[in-house]
């Protein structure tokens, strides 16, 4: 029985819930996408009120849990799981999300994380630089703490680390060979969670740029919105009105996938993303992908389709747009063949291993 602890289940981190559910004999404990600061706080406890008495751990059991709480929390109100084969699993990590100032981070979200490493047998990452990073921040990290510092905690972490991609699914079939006359104009794609950290305020400036010179495109903003989303939104759907082929989030997954395998350039500006789940999804379905130098995106994608400044995406997105038969002229299904090896189907065999 694998025992499955989620303390924030939406968005990827319930597609990856749902997945194990169907592929592998599973309990599931999760608390609601709400209030994510909380539940690195609070999850440890308020995970452990879901379980009914004692659980009967036998051998072989594994106890899966996100990075989202404190599972030595967990551990402790549930002594019982310790028998377990503890995977921990990292989405994203707090030593490395983005702050303002380094002085802002709040030092228990990392710390909770270390702790729950510490308790953990093994340690699973979505990507190699979630994983590096993690590890290269830990020293200084910890030497954050006054008095005495603890010793070796990166040493006692590092041999139980591993990279486990994050399994992509696509529900929808690839496109087919050609999609539309290439006189059409280029159909560019945002499909990011509407949050400054996904920096809108780029990517729509350099659109407004281009729709100020007069250039061709169309566009479909996807992804999911929330109640204080970034205003640039509301004013780049007014500007760029006559582009828009789709503004917000789809009704369900296969409106997502169609409207995926309808566009040809996928855009992402993020200031942080430790994998990537939606450039892969538009990749797998034949985007080609435009990203940031930095983060994920370097060990995803080839230099030639990652920029430096807010100048080369401009350039490399006009380029496109003025001669969209320069990204068209590879098959869909050509373009999207490097990236199938993040699907499930091919990393089924990395979860057993784990998981199994």
């Amino acid at each position: 029985m694998i025992y499955v602890f989620e303390a924030f289940n939406g968005g990827s981190h319930k597609q990856l819930v749902d997945l194990l559910q169907r592929n592998y004999s599973c309990t599931v404990y999760s608390l609601p996408p709400k209030k994510w600061h909380w539940k690195m706080r609070t999850g440890g406890l308020l995970l452990s009120t879901q379980i009914e008495g004692i659980i009967p751990i036998e051998s072989g059991d594994i106890l899966f849990a996100t990075s989202t709480f404190s599972l030595c929390e967990l551990l402790s109100l549930h002594p019982e799981l310790q028998k377990t084969h503890k995977v921990l699993y990292f989405h994203e990590n707090q030593l490395n999300y983005p702050v303002e100032r380094e002085e802002e981070r709040d030092f228990q979200f990392g710390w909770i994380q270390i702790l729950s490493c510490l308790v953990a047998d093994e340690v699973c990452f979505n990507s190699e630089w979630n994983m590096q990073s993690f590890l290269d921040a830990i020293p200084q990290f910890v030497n954050r703490t006054p008095d005495k510092q603890p010793k070796n905690v990166r040493d006692s972490i590092q041999p139980k680390c591993r990279v486990l991609y994050y399994p992509v699914q696509l529900e929808y079939a690839l496109p087919p060979v050609s999609l539309a006359p290439s006189d059409l104009p280029l159909h560019i794609l945002w499909n990011h969670r509407w949050e400054h950290d996904k920096d809108p305020k780029t990517f729509f400036s350099v659109l407004i740029e281009l729709h100020n010179a007069s250039v061709p495109f169309f566009l479909s903003v996807l992804g999911e919105s929330f109640d204080e989303s970034p205003t640039i939104f509301a004013e780049a759907k007014d500007v760029l009105k006559d582009h828009i082929q789709h503004f917000g989030f789809c009704a369900s997954k296969e409106e997502y996938y169609s409207v995926l395998a309808s566009t040809d350039v996928c855009v992402s500006t993020a200031l942080h993303e430790f994998f990537g789940v939606s450039v892969i999804e538009a990749a797998a379905l034949g985007n080609h992908c435009i990203c940031p130098n930095r983060l994920s995106y370097k060990e995803l994608f080839p230099r030639s389709q990652l920029y430096n400044t807010k100048a080369q995406l401009k350039k490399m997105l006009k380029d496109a747009c003025l001669r969209p038969q320069s990204i068209r002229s590879l098959d869909r299904r050509e373009r999207a063949k490097p990236y199938t090896k993040y699907l499930w189907s091919e990393r089924k065999r990395d979860w057993d291993a784990v998981l199994s």
